[in-house]
C-alpha cells in the first residue's frame, strides 16, 4: 500500500498452503479498508513470515503481489516469526494475525478502530465470547483452564489469553522482556501486559474452522502454556532485561511493498 505505513499486520505461517491464499488477500483488503481512516490516517503493509515450510507455502507466497515476505531457512518457532515480521516492519502501529483461517482478517479496521478510541495498549480478538462451535473441544475446555490458572496467578484474565489475533503500539515490545519463540509467545504478551498493569481490550470475532492441520501438540504446548503463566505471573522479574530484539534470522526473498 502507497505511503508510510501507520499499520504493519505480520502473519506467521508454517506449512499453511490451504489456508494461506484466503488469508492474505483478506488481510489485504482489510488493509485497503484501514488506510487513510482514524485520527491519524497512514498506509498498511502486509508482512507474512515463513517459518521454513515444506509444503506449497513458499511458492503461493512468491507469486503473491501486494506483500512483503520474510523466510527462515529452517524452522524457528512461532514467535521467532512474529518476532522477524515486527523488526522488519516499518508502522508504529502493529497487527499480528494467525495464518491459519481461524481469525477473520475483516475484523482488523475494527480492532485498530478499538485501538485509537479506547485508549486500550493492547486490543485483542476473542473467539471465546460468540459462537465458538467451530472450536474443538479440548481447545475450549484448554482455554478455560488456562484463564482459570491466570486469574489465580494475576488476579485477571482475558477470555482468548492465546488469540493470534492483536493490535499495539510496537512500543509495547520494549516493555515485555525477551517473548518466547514458540506457541507460548501471545499468552506471554497477555500475563507480562497484566501483571504491569495495562488497559487490554477485547474484540468479538467469529470462530471459524481452521484449514489445513494444526501444528499445536495439545498437551505438550498446553503444559508449556501453564509454565509460562506461572514464569510471567513473576513480571518483571530481576535480570530478564527489556530486549526483545533477539533477531532469529529472517531471510527476505521477496522485495517491498
Amino acid at each position: 500500500m502507497g505511503g508510510e505505513p501507520r499499520l504493519s499486520v505480520v502473519i506467521p505461517v508454517h506449512n499453511e498452503e490451504e489456508a494461506l491464499p484466503s488469508v492474505v488477500n483478506e488481510t489485504l483488503d482489510a488493509c485497503a479498508r484501514i488506510a487513510g481512516r482514524g485520527p491519524s490516517p497512514g498506509g498498511c503493509e502486509v508482512i507474512v513470515v515463513d517459518d521454513g515450510s515444506s509444503d506449497f507455502s513458499p511458492k503461493i507466497l512468491a507469486r503473491t503481489s501486494g506483500i512483503h515476505t520474510l523466510r527462515l531457512p529452517c524452522r524457528r518457532g512461532y514467535g521467532a516469526a512474529l518476532l522477524t515480521g515486527f523488526l522488519a516492519a516499518r508502522g508504529n502501529l502493529l497487527g499480528m494475525l494467525d495464518g491459519d483461517g481461524t481469525y477473520p482478517p475483516d475484523a482488523l479496521p475494527q480492532l485498530v478502530e478499538t485501538w485509537f478510541t479506547t485508549g486500550a495498549e493492547l486490543v485483542v480478538a476473542t473467539r471465546y465470547t460468540r459462537d465458538c462451535r467451530h472450536r474443538p473441544v479440548a481447545r475450549r475446555l484448554g482455554n478455560r483452564v488456562l484463564r482459570t490458572l491466570m486469574a489465580h496467578v494475576t488476579g485477571a484474565t482475558v477470555s482468548d489469553p492465546t488469540s493470534g489475533m492483536r493490535v499495539f503500539h510496537r512500543g509495547l515490545l520494549a516493555r515485555m522482556g525477551r517473548l518466547p519463540h514458540g506457541f507460548d509467545f501471545g499468552l506471554a504478551m497477555t500475563v507480562r501486559s497484566l501483571r504491569l498493569g495495562l488497559r487490554i481490550e477485547e474484540v468479538a470475532v467469529p470462530s471459524r474452522p481452521r484449514l489445513g492441520t494444526s501444528k499445536v501438540p495439545l498437551m505438550r504446548e498446553g503444559i508449556r502454556f501453564a509454565a509460562q503463566i506461572v514464569r510471567s505471573s513473576r513480571w518483571p522479574a530481576s535480570g530478564e532485561g527489556t530486549s526483545w530484539a533477539q533477531r532469529p534470522g529472517a531471510l527476505p526473498v521477496s522485495g517491498g511493498i
